[in-house]
């Protein structure tokens, strides 16, 4: 019987060319060489120089990230190819494997967009009570007519003490 019956009963599959990630900090210099967008940036990255061809009913399109199932361990993969429909041999003897979900970065984009904007808005706030906390500190070691001086000097109305 055909091992990917399934799949060539189904109108709503479609096959998809995956490179996989290697890890850059033990492998040689003989991967192909591409980049991983993040936050807008790119990355460098090194894929396996072979092109594995997995089935899928999720939408895909070149660039996404996807996770597959390899001998029982998740690893993450990038869509190099999408096909229009099956792409395998309906008497192949390969038993093709299915990809498992597509990796939204999306929402990890979106949480450290508002990690920065929160961090910008504080580190402000923070620099403006230190200055303030400064001032406050030097103005209560000075006498009336020397803090009235002072503030006149740098053009500060008044400040709490």
């Amino acid at each position: 019987m055909d091992k990917n019956i399934a799949a060539f009963m189904r109108d709503d599959v479609n096959t998809v060319g995956v490179r996989f990630f290697k890890d850059t900090r033990f492998t040689e210099d003989h991967h192909t060489k591409g980049t991983f967008t993040l936050l807008g940036e790119d990355y460098p990255a090194q894929y396996s120089d072979k092109v594995y061809t997995y089935i899928t009913d999720i939408a895909f399109k070149e660039g996404d990230i996807a996770t597959v199932i390899v001998a029982g361990i998740p690893r993450h993969v990038k869509i190099v190819r999408v096909d229009d429909d099956l792409a395998i041999d309906p008497k192949d003897s390969i038993e093709y494997k299915w990809v498992v979900s597509k990796l939204s970065i999306a929402e990890y984009e979106e949480n450290i967009r508002k990690n920065k904007a929160l961090t910008d808005l504080i580190a402000g706030a923070y620099k403006k009570n230190l200055r303030q906390q400064m001032k406050q500190v030097l103005l209560a070691e000075l006498s009336d007519e020397a803090r009235e001086q002072l503030l006149s000097i740098t053009n500060t109305k008044d400040i709490k003490l």
